[in-house]
C-alpha cells in the first residue's frame, strides 16, 4: 500500500500560496510605495510559497528557512524539480532556525500559518523579530499571520472534504484540544482521513503560545521595528468574511478571526 504524503495533503488543505504572494506584494506596495522583489519565508516547510514567489517574475528571489529536514527534502523533490532551471537559481532553501540573520537582505520576511507561535517565551519571540529585522533591507517589512477570537480558545473539531478529479480524496480534520488561559497556550492537531478509510491521526501536532495582537506589537517594537500596522479581513456585501485584508486601526472581534501584523523596519 502506498504511503500518503502528509506534506502534500497539508499543502492542499492549509496553504494558499498565490493569495499570500499577492497579499505580500500589495502590502509592501501600499506601505513602501514600491515593488517587492525579495522574500524570506520563515518556517517554510516544503517552501511552496517561496516557489510561487520566484515564479512571479525573473527578478523575484527567495530564501526559505525551516528546521525540518524531511519537509525541505520533500519540497526539493516535488517543487524544486518542477521549477524552471532559471527559477531554481533564485531560491535558496536552508535548514536553519528562523532565529538567524541571513544575507542578502530582503524586502519582506513572511510568516504564514501562525508559525512564530512556536516561540512560547517572550525573549525567544523578541530575539526572532530582531533577527528578522536585521535580515531586511532598510525599507523592509515583516508580515505575520495572526489569529484570535473566542473560537480559537474553545475545544472544537472542524472537518473539510477535498476532492480530486471529482472524487473524494481526503478529509482534513482540525482538532483544538485544549487552551490554558494562564499561559495562553493552545494545543491542537491535524489529521487526515483517506479515501481508502485509513486515518492519519495527529500527523501534525502543536503546543503553541497564542500571542495576542498587543503582545505581537510590543515584541516587534522591542525587536527594533519602528512601527506596526494591522491588516484585517474584510466582509463581502452579504456580511461574510472575504479573502481580502485592508489596513485598519481597529479590529472586529469575530468568533474567530485572522489578521496580519506588519512590522516596518
Amino acid at each position: 500500500m502506498v504511503s500518503p504524503n502528509k506534506f502534500l495533503l497539508y499543502e492542499r488543505a492549509v496553504q494558499c500560496p498565490r493569495e499570500h504572494v499577492e497579499l505580500y506584494e500589495r502590502v509592501f506596495a501600499e506601505l513602501r510605495g514600491q515593488r517587492a522583489r525579495s522574500l524570506r519565508e520563515d518556517f517554510c516547510g516544503t517552501f511552496l510559497l517561496s516557489a510561487a514567489w520566484v515564479r512571479r517574475s525573473p527578478d523575484h528571489c527567495a530564501i526559505a528557512l525551516d528546521v525540518d529536514e524531511t519537509a525541505l527534502r520533500d519540497g526539493k523533490r516535488r517543487h524544486w524539480r518542477s521549477m524552471m532551471p532559471a527559477d531554481r537559481t533564485r531560491l535558496r532553501a536552508l535548514c536553519r532556525d528562523a532565529r538567524s540573520v541571513t544575507a542578502p537582505k530582503v524586502d519582506i520576511v513572511g510568516v504564514g500559518n501562525f508559525s512564530y507561535c512556536a516561540f512560547g517565551e517572550w525573549d525567544d519571540l523578541v530575539t526572532y523579530f530582531d533577527c528578522a529585522r536585521r535580515s531586511l533591507k532598510n525599507n523592509g517589512v515583516i508580515i505575520l499571520e495572526a489569529a484570535g477570537g473566542p473560537g480559537m480558545t474553545e475545544e472544537a473539531r472542524e472537518t473539510t472534504t477535498f476532492k480530486r478529479n471529482g472524487r473524494f480524496w481526503f478529509r482534513y480534520i482540525w482538532d483544538q484540544r485544549s487552551f490554558d488561559p494562564i499561559a495562553h497556550r493552545l494545543r491542537f492537531s491535524i489529521s487526515f482521513k483517506l479515501s481508502d478509510g485509513r486515518l492519519l491521526k495527529d500527523v501534525f501536532a502543536y503546543d503553541w503560545r497564542l500571542w495576542t495582537l498587543p503582545e505581537i506589537g510590543r515584541a516587534l517594537q522591542q525587536g527594533g521595528f519602528s512601527d506596526v500596522k494591522w491588516y484585517w479581513q474584510e466582509r463581502d456585501r452579504n456580511g461574510r468574511l472575504s479573502g481580502v485584508y485592508s489596513l485598519v486601526e481597529k479590529g472586529q472581534n469575530d468568533h474567530a478571526w485572522i489578521s496580519f501584523a506588519v512590522g516596518l523596519k
